[in-house]
């Protein structure tokens, strides 16, 4: 939904009114729930539901601010104590906003600058937003408000709970399809040319040796002149800068209430499944699939944030030939430790 002049002034009053600074950047959505319609409004890991009082317009529903039902709650909070291997079950996804927020430095201010890089692409026609690894489907949910009618965003995800979350998510908006689909190992075509691609913190979760073609895909894919947004953690350029980064994170997440246990069982779970690269091996990659514009747009300890633009005219849509495949690559870690 694409909010009015009027409809963003009454949502910064509300805010204004349970203590937030109306000047403050937050995210907001439409929603559907047992209570009726409304938005969302997602300040840091607040959140406030405004259900909808307002009568029908053309186009749209307006909302009467000044009648509007608002209600406060907080997002369950992750306390996860992984028994074996990670897994994205329904007890991550449960809490997966609340883990991101705490577990993912400066969490908020690296979806705003992904946001704010990513909005003016919508305005390209035709608009077409893939997301790998679009897990709860906030991503989507950020982009949605500044999409227009005609916009096409598909999130692909194996995780069946939160494939779930997803599609009940935006099932009410004609937009978004939400499928099963790896991109590695399913070997259907995908019949799908975005100008713009997110992988956030999706990447990492693919084995090293199929990172390559994964990236190489997804290059082919892309309508020219579109936009790769790539969100990875990473390991430091060397064993002893791995490590000073390394405590300084694990503090980071103490700071956030996390205990010893809840942190060591979730490091040791993520082991083998989350692999990360250096900044340096990311950028590379990207370059080596034929992503030639390629810069860092944020960086915070160990995570950073890519964004890279495919050669071409945005307005000619028509893809060329395939290159030929790409031979296979080795990203082992640079360092023995």
């Amino acid at each position: 939904m694409d909010l009015n002049e009027r409809d963003l002034k009454g949502l910064r009053e509300i805010a204004d009114k349970h203590g937030i600074d109306p000047h403050e950047s937050f995210g907001y959505e439409t929603f559907v729930d047992a209570g009726g319609t409304g938005i969302l409004l997602k300040p840091g890991t607040r959140r406030i539901k405004v259900y909808e009082t307002g009568t029908q317009s053309v186009g749209a529903t307006r909302y009467d601010w000044k009648g509007a039902e608002v209600t406060e709650f907080e997002p369950p909070r992750d306390q996860t104590v992984p028994e074996g291997k990670w897994a994205f079950d329904q007890g991550v996804t449960d809490v997966f906003d609340d883990m991101l927020a705490r577990s993912i430095p400066a969490y908020d201010t690296m979806r705003d600058a992904c946001n704010r890089l990513a909005i003016p692409v919508l305005k390209q026609e035709p608009c077409r937003v893939l997301d790998l690894g679009c897990s709860r489907g906030g991503a989507i949910a950020d982009l949605l408000p500044h999409a227009g009618e005609d916009a096409l965003f598909l999130g692909l995800e194996v995780s069946e709970p939160m494939l779930g979350a997803a599609t009940a998510r935006f099932g009410h908006d004609k937009r978004v399809s939400i499928q099963k689909y790896d991109m590695v190992r399913d070997p259907r075509g995908l019949d799908f040319n975005p100008s713009l691609i997110l992988c956030v913190l999706s990447v990492m979760f693919t084995p090293i040796e199929h990172r390559l073609r994964l990236l190489s895909r997804l290059h082919d894919l892309m309508q020219p002149g579109g936009m790769l947004i790539f969100v990875e953690k990473l390991i430091g350029g060397s064993a002893r800068l791995d490590q000073t980064m390394t405590d300084a994170y694990l503090q980071l997440k103490r700071d956030q209430g996390y205990t010893e246990e809840e942190i060591q069982r979730k490091k040791c779970s993520l082991e083998g499944v989350l692999v990360p690269m250096t900044a340096t091996w990311n950028e590379e990659l990207l370059r080596l699939v034929g992503f030639r514009d390629v810069d860092c747009f944020w960086r915070y300890l160990q995570f950073g944030g890519w964004v890279a633009v495919k050669d071409g005219n945005p307005v000619d849509h028509q893809l060329g030939p395939r290159r030929a495949d790409v031979p296979s690559m080795s990203f082992g870690s640079e360092y023995d430790g």
